[in-house]
């Protein structure tokens, strides 16, 4: 019971105020029947508020839209006749906030698919949103596409309910190696994707992309052998005739580290 300003969380129609978040602190407004404004009052920490003491005849109740959300109700403006001191519930407002998904490009300098300590962003890489607005009849498809900034980094703001895929577009010379879940149990239709579920409010952050360069481009080799040096001078001996030389050694580990 009560009259309540609600969070549509999943942009779902009916509205539950018993499942859907409240929200607190919106501005409901009493008017007149020709909307003249006779009174306001604030929802409190249940989403609920009231108007109250009120004479037969004809209102209408309205809400104050707040910055980045949208009215999911069917009507923006109740219109309500008491009689007799009749109390009216469920004059209840539904309102979503489209979400947003971030994330950023980096070079994965060591091939181990982890965005490690040092490791550098990549700017003008193009990211892909693709996906469907579930709010929509039938699903509306979305197919947006954004640039990594200088900083390395991508945005995309007012997204809606729906689900969507987020994907970069490779360039030649470079493999994907993050979100990598190939190793992991279980099937993984979108691997080297990420797949978000957008529900009213959420920001999907940390969305992030990694590649490195291909092995068969032109790279750097450290080339070297491990011997005995027997007489202790540093270097490897070999007589004259060079039958003979220190002899290698074998399966020896050798380790490289990056500096």
């Amino acid at each position: 019971n009560g009259n309540h300003i609600i969070e549509n969380i999943d942009y779902g129609w009916p509205i539950d105020a018993g499942q859907d978040p409240v929200l607190e602190g919106w501005t409901i407004y009493l008017g007149d029947a020709k909307g003249g404004v006779i009174d306001t009052t604030v929802t409190d920490s249940n989403g609920e508020y009231l108007f109250n003491h009120l004479v037969d005849g004809t209102y209408t109740v309205w809400e104050e839209l707040q910055p980045g959300w949208v009215l999911t109700t069917a009507t923006s403006t109740y219109t309500i006749d008491i009689a007799q001191n009749a109390s009216v519930d469920r004059v209840d407002f539904a309102n979503f906030k489209p979400g947003s998904i971030t994330g950023c490009k980096f070079n994965d300098q060591n091939f181990n698919g982890a965005w490690d300590k040092g490791e550098p962003t990549m700017a003008g890489w193009t990211i892909h949103l693709d996906g469907h607005i579930l709010a929509q009849p039938g699903g509306l498809e979305v197919h947006r596409t954004t640039e990594t900034n200088e900083g390395g980094c991508y945005s995309f703001d007012n997204v809606w309910f729906g689900n969507y895929l987020v994907s970069e577009e490779n360039q030649d010379g470079w493999f994907q190696t993050y979100p990598d879940r190939s190793g992991q149990p279980g099937p993984h239709p979108f691997n080297f994707k990420w797949f978000v579920w957008m529900r009213s409010g959420l920001e999907f952050n940390n969305a992030d992309f990694g590649n490195s360069r291909k092995i068969n481009e032109p790279i750097g080799t450290i080339h070297g052998y491990k011997w005995n040096d027997e007489n202790a001078n540093g270097q490897r001996d070999c007589e004259l005739t060079g039958v003979h030389c220190e002899p290698l050694m074998g399966n020896w580990q050798i380790n490289l580290y990056q500096g």
